[in-house]
């Protein structure tokens, strides 16, 4: 996106047809640019479904020549599966928008097909957890420390509690565990608190009285669960149901709000919880549309800052 490049089936683009099964030939990083009946029959893809669709896959009408075509999905519009945003190159170039599911009325048959080898999201990288400290703003620590020998966990949060505690994070086959370093340096045992299985992406946020928020992805949605001063947990919250969060990060101010960013269709949306412990609205502050990761963080002064992966 973003070159404007020009559809023809005759020319080519960085030695890829600039056309339809072209950009998902360049896409999928094949060997050469195969046409829409030929996906499926080479070997190259393979029939899925709908339920099982991720980024990457495409929606193929797999008809011979002028008739076919071919567009990749990128990630549902909401929970109601009723549309996706996805990519496709056709006579008004590269796009990158909505499209009704499977595609617009009028154009032909069209079904999921997969790369053949992808697999899905359990399939990420997962190994240990290592913690390195800083010493009073002075010099790294030589070596870091092994806090999670376990070699299963895919993600990781933390944030530091005004008690001077820290608390790690862990996301393991779709359940968030809870590991705590205390003041004198020493290292707790993990507790589970997330069991469901079903969590994609964590973050986690310490607010000044002394909570500790954390978030989790779930089909899309984002729940809110905070540890109590006393240690002990409360349900989750849905504060997102929109079911089409790949990424969220969080961040608290000094003023006692916290801020959760949300990666949604490639853009960013901002979500407040107040004081009172209240949740706004959510609002788009980056409608870039090509965001795959974000981060947030809050300096001493009041000042959120939020960054972007595109």
């Amino acid at each position: 996106m973003g070159l404007g490049l020009v559809y023809n089936q005759s020319g080519s683009y960085d030695n890829w047809r600039t056309d339809c099964s072209g950009y998902v030939s360049m896409a999928w990083n094949l060997g050469s640019s195969l046409v829409t009946n030929t996906f499926v029959p080479s070997g190259v893809a393979e029939w899925s479904t709908k339920d099982s669709l991720m980024a990457g896959d495409v929606l193929l009408n797999d008809a011979a020549g002028n008739l076919g075509h071919v567009a990749l999905f990128s990630s549902w519009t909401d929970s109601s599966h009723t549309a996706y945003m996805g990519y496709e190159f056709s006579g008004s170039g590269v796009q990158y928008h909505r499209i009704p599911y499977p595609y617009f009325s009028g154009y032909g048959t069209y079904k999921p097909a997969r790369l053949k080898g992808i697999v899905g999201e359990t399939s990420r990288p997962a190994g240990r957890v290592w913690d390195r400290a800083r010493p009073d703003g002075g010099a790294w620590d030589t070596t870091a420390d092994l806090i999670d020998a376990g070699g299963s966990v895919n993600a990781v949060s933390a944030a530091s509690l005004p008690n001077g505690t820290v608390h790690v994070e862990s996301l393991v086959n779709g359940e968030v565990w809870d590991r705590t370093r205390n003041t004198n340096g020493t290292w707790t045992g993990s507790t589970q608190i997330d069991a469901g299985g079903a969590v994609t992406d964590i973050a986690s946020a310490a607010l000044p009285d002394g909570t500790l928020h954390v978030q989790a992805v779930v089909n899309g949605e984002i729940w809110d669960r905070t540890r109590n001063t006393n240690g002990t947990w409360t349900g989750s919250t849905q504060i997102d149901a929109g079911g089409a969060v790949t990424d969220i990060a969080s961040a608290a101010l000094p003023d006692g709000t916290l801020h959760v960013q949300a990666v949604v269709n490639g853009e960013v949306w901002h979500r407040t919880r107040n004081t009172n412990g209240t949740w706004t609205g959510s609002t788009r502050i980056d409608a870039n549309g090509s965001i795959f990761g974000t981060y947030a963080t809050a300096t001493p002064g009041g000042t959120l800052h939020v960054g972007t992966n595109a």
